[in-house]
């Protein structure tokens, strides 16, 4: 099982999507995606960073939900299943969003998408463990 405390979960699960998302959003912002704009349906119109970091961080809560609270009782090996599997999942999740809300044209690199999904888990998984984690 896992060695945290349920206090301890509850901090994680929320500080790397937070971490994550805005990541995300300053990994979109300076690969220039700053005039682009997505539709996210109930929250409108944002700008595109702005929607990398809102998809890259709900994307990043689910998969630490399931990260923390059901793989452990899972796979005793949960903490590398889950490092590479959720980077691949918030990748492919800015992938499919940008290509089903933008289309082809508007935003066509699959592998910038997929880039800003999983280097901003990879960065929020970073700052977690080394920065938000010591205190």
């Amino acid at each position: 099982m896992s060695n945290y405390s349920t206090m301890q979960k509850l901090e994680q699960n929320v500080s790397k999507p937070i971490a994550s998302g805005l990541i995300a959003a300053g990994i979109s912002l300076a690969m220039g995606d700053g005039q682009y704009q997505m539709n996210l349906g109930p929250i409108g119109d944002q700008s595109l960073p702005i929607a990398n970091g809102i998809i890259t961080g709900v994307t990043s809560l689910a998969t630490e939900t399931i990260s923390l609270w059901i793989m452990p009782y899972i796979t005793p090996h949960y903490q590398i299943t889950t490092g590479v599997l959720n980077p691949l999942v918030a990748g492919a999740t800015c992938t499919a969003t940008h290509h089903f809300l933008l289309g082809d044209d508007a935003y066509n690199s699959m592998q910038k998408s997929f880039a800003i999904g999983a280097l901003g888990d990879i960065g929020g998984q970073y700052v977690e463990t080394n920065i938000l984690m010591k205190f």
